[in-house]
């Protein structure tokens, strides 16, 4: 249960009017990333396509 109410607490957060902008400046600096845990499971089996690396790549343009 925890995890589930902070999991509410985090989406009132971002619900509230003030924060809007920020949550919709986050949701576009993570719209189409892909699911990373994956991606790393792919490389480490060599299956790696390069639509994967490109999500990679798109991940450390958000991060830096």
């Amino acid at each position: 249960m925890p995890v589930i109410k902070s999991r509410h607490g985090a989406v009132a957060c971002f619900s509230k009017f003030e924060n809007l902008i920020s949550a919709n400046a986050m949701h576009n600096h993570l719209k189409g990333i892909k699911n990373i845990p994956r991606i790393l499971a792919n490389m480490n089996a060599g299956k790696t396509k390069l639509s994967d690396w490109q999500a990679l790549a798109k991940v450390s343009d958000v991060l830096s």
